[in-house]
């Protein structure tokens, strides 16, 4: 009966032991389930956050390539004026030598 006593206390504290055990791996599942659920959110945000970025680069590039294209037709149209000033000034010189040779 003794040492059927104690093996029915050892087979008690083999199971409070195993409980305990058991506790912590379940506190330890529920932790390692919140961090891969944090996890999970900071991928989504992440992806949102990159998807922002390419959306804003995107934009910004389609921005420069209009004002590229504004300051080509701008220079263009002041190549155009200076090509213009050129040619009124050389007929204003010859107006010029012209009234001065028929002074």
């Amino acid at each position: 009966a003794a040492v059927l006593e104690g093996e029915l206390r050892g087979a008690e504290e083999r199971a409070e032991r195993n409980a305990a055990a058991a506790e912590v791996a379940q506190s330890q599942a529920r932790k390692l389930h919140t961090l891969k659920v944090s996890s999970d959110d900071v991928t989504r945000v992440a992806a949102a956050k990159l998807q922002d970025v390419k959306r804003r680069l995107a934009e910004a590039e389609g921005a420069r390539a209009e004002w590229e294209s504004r300051a080509a037709a701008a220079e263009d149209r002041v190549s155009t004026l200076v090509s213009r000033l050129d040619a009124s000034c050389t007929r204003a010189d010859a107006a010029e030598r012209g009234c001065e040779e028929a002074r």
